[in-house]
């Protein structure tokens, strides 16, 4: 089968110097355990995508909404 976009091992990290975080990971290290040793966050942890033509695709995640109120 054909894939319109196809990716694999995606990785998000949020915060300076991701590259300490790949290093964490690969010594085996939770997401939470990487938070809070680096402050890095892993938004998206080797993610495999295959997505057809015509397909919609959506990685969601959490974001902050602050409101000002008067």
């Amino acid at each position: 089968m054909s894939f319109k976009i196809e990716v694999k091992n995606l990785y998000k990290i949020f915060g300076d110097h991701p590259n300490q975080a790949f290093k964490l990971i690969n010594k085996g290290l939770t997401k939470e355990q990487i938070f809070n040793k680096t402050g890095l966050a892993i938004g998206v942890k080797d993610a495999n995508l295959a997505i057809k033509e015509g397909e919609i695709f959506v990685i969601m995640g959490l974001y902050r909404v602050q409101e000002s109120l008067p």
